[in-house]
């Protein structure tokens, strides 16, 4: 993607931060992940943080909607969706012990 429309997106978002039904959604689907992307739709700030993490080697494509944007994003540059929690500060929970979740 060339800096112009990173930039364009990112001057477009930055500071946005959307009234009480503003989104973001992360589409973590198996088949776009082997074609070697995933996508984002967001109509927040979270767009110009994404897009100032990955750079224009990141961003495949961008489609603009009414009230939002569809990010493709090349999955080099996704950690994956279980990076997204933070872990239960006092216990890690497996199958096998002694617990509620085994």
């Amino acid at each position: 993607m060339s800096e112009e429309k990173l930039k364009y997106l990112i001057n477009k978002y930055k500071g946005k931060g959307g009234g009480p039904e503003s989104e973001s959604t992360l589409v973590d689907n198996k088949m776009d992940f082997k074609e070697g992307f995933v996508r984002v739709w967001s109509d927040n700030h979270n767009v110009e943080k994404i897009l100032n993490k990955i750079g224009p080697d990141g961003l495949v494509d961008f489609t603009e909607q009414e009230n939002g944007v569809y990010l493709l994003i090349k999955k080099e540059y996704f950690r994956g969706i279980h990076c997204a929690f933070r872990g239960h500060p006092s216990k890690k929970y497996t199958k096998g012990e002694n617990n509620e979740n085994s």
